[in-house]
């Protein structure tokens, strides 16, 4: 699933444990919102990982 749409949701639930006073669902919600950003910043890395590779394997060429 995209990153953003799981962020927003970890932010809904998080907003719904709030305003009900249910802990559990905030935890929940900050829980997969964290999750989702560390993914995301995952994919970053990755990506970035790739563009230096081939930036070295065009170099040696």
């Amino acid at each position: 699933m995209n990153g953003a749409v799981d962020r927003a949701r970890g932010r809904l639930k998080e907003f719904a444990g709030k305003l009900t006073g249910d802990e559990r669902l905030e935890s929940e919600g900050r829980t997969d919102r964290v999750r989702a950003e560390v993914r995301e910043k995952a994919r970053e890395l990755r990506r970035r990982a790739e563009g230096v590779r081939d930036s070295f394997r065009r170099s040696r060429s």
